[in-house]
């Protein structure tokens, strides 16, 4: 009869998963919103046409601006009665080294207009050198047909 192999336990590796998993995870990133001003103070680039056609889903792009630990996030879009709100979120990841090469985001939003008339786009965002810490709301006047 041949000798018995031994056999390795699972028991070390089941141990090890279980250490690894069980500490308390922590976020390491906050969403917030996005800044809409660069650092050396161009602000709120928005592409968006002049008019809007009533009852038409229309397309806006609003960009907003980070760096290497920064990444794209939600866009919140409201309407109330003749004023259409756009709000950019963007991810900030807390890491120990981040590039400050310029990164610029894209939001795509849009927008319905119910009646004609004159209506207003809102972009609401963070503006101020980094770490971006003031809030700047612009309004933009347009016209529904």
């Amino acid at each position: 009869m041949a000798p018995a192999t031994p056999r390795s336990s699972p028991a070390p590796l089941c141990l090890l998963v279980a250490l690894a998993c069980s500490g308390s995870v922590e976020a390491n990133f906050e969403v917030r919103r996005g800044a809409v001003c660069t650092p050396w103070g161009d602000t709120a680039r928005v592409d968006m046409p002049d008019t809007f056609a009533v009852g038409q889903p229309t397309s806006i792009t609003v960009f907003t601006y980070g760096h290497s630990c920064y990444s794209r996030g939600s866009t919140e879009v409201s309407l109330m009665q003749r004023v259409a709100t756009i709000e950019p979120y963007d991810t900030l990841w807390h890491r120990a080294v981040c590039l400050l090469r310029g990164e610029t985001f894209e939001h795509q939003a849009s927008v319905t207009f119910a009646t004609a008339g004159s209506s207003k786009v809102r972009i609401i965002g963070l503006c101020g050198w980094p770490p971006w810490d003031s809030t700047l709301v612009r309004e933009y006047p347009v016209l529904v047909r």
